[in-house]
């Protein structure tokens, strides 16, 4: 498919993804706007592009070695050196939320032949294309799907046309469980694109590990068991970095350690290293999220 193509269908998927935010999300797209040319604006809430000058970069870079410490070995690792890439291609710093998906994509490398070389990779709720951008970068996968709201999806489409290796039929749009697995069987296609609306109803199609950062924590209860279900229906493996307790603005309780991981194979769970502090511009320049994020693998 070619990007217009793909930015008309998702704009046709809108009103379908509305219908199921949570109130986190209905805040943070209240004020969306769609130009004609399919750009959108207006929303918010799944991390920033931030602004990239050398100036700029370099306070990053500094207060970056702050949080995770000078000799981190994510600094000299092959995803920080893609990240790098990507970033610059993108026009946008490569921040502290770049950063986490570096380390990310560094444990995912790690344990990529403990998940037997999985090829076919989910993201939900990606945002910026952080896991997508560094997920096609690291070479590991055949096909990423990337599981969305509409919304985000046309931002991250715009962000997907300025990798300069990526070409322009790499990319498509897939709104039923056949779509999906006719673009996931065409070598040319990269990047699958799902309304997330749409996911529910996907079942087996051939998912070999679904990533999740920071974004369940967003989402209603209803709609974390619904993605359980899909994870359980894929027997797939599942990367989850989330906040262990959080209310969103209309009370819903978002809690870890309550989804469903019964009969699931946990080989990692612990608090993530990489993701109890950031920074900002302002005293005090090291901060702590607003409680413990646990990140945990597992095989289902």
């Amino acid at each position: 498919m070619k990007s217009d193509a793909v930015a008309q269908a998702l704009i046709a998927e809108l009103s379908g993804s509305d219908s199921q935010k949570s109130s986190h999300w209905q805040q943070y797209t209240a004020g969306r706007t769609v130009s004609v040319d399919g750009q959108i604006g207006g929303i918010s809430g799944f991390g920033a592009q931030a602004r990239r000058t050398p100036i700029h970069q370099a306070v990053h870079s500094f207060l970056q070695r702050r949080v995770l410490g000078l000799g981190h070995a994510a600094f000299s690792g092959s995803a920080y050196k893609n990240a790098v890439k990507y970033t610059r291609a993108q026009g946008r710093a490569l921040d502290m939320d770049v950063l986490r998906h570096v380390c990310t994509m560094d444990l995912l490398s790690a344990e990529h032949s403990r998940m037997s070389a999985p090829g076919r990779v989910a993201v939900i709720g990606d945002g910026q294309t952080n896991f997508v951008s560094a997920a096609l970068a690291s070479g590991l996968y055949d096909t990423i799907l990337s599981i969305n709201l509409a919304d985000v999806l046309l931002n991250d489409l715009h962000l997907l046309m300025q990798l300069p290796d990526l070409s322009e039929g790499a990319v498509a749009c897939a709104l039923t469980r056949e779509e999906v697995q006719v673009a996931a069987a065409d070598p040319s296609v990269k990047v699958v694109l799902i309304p997330a609306h749409r996911a529910r109803d996907l079942g087996d199609v051939g998912i070999d590990l679904a990533v999740n950062i920071a974004s369940f924590q967003e989402m209603t209860p209803e709609i974390v068991a619904g993605y359980f279900d899909l994870i359980r229906a894929n027997q797939a493996w599942h990367y989850n970095c989330n906040r262990l307790r959080k209310v969103l603005p209309a009370g819903e309780v978002l809690d870890f350690k309550s989804w469903d991981w019964e009969g699931a194979e946990i080989v990692l769970d612990e608090l993530c290293p990489w993701h109890q502090r950031f920074y900002t511009y302002r005293p005090p320049l090291i901060r702590p999220y607003d409680g413990p994020i646990q990140h945990r693998l597992a095989k289902f």
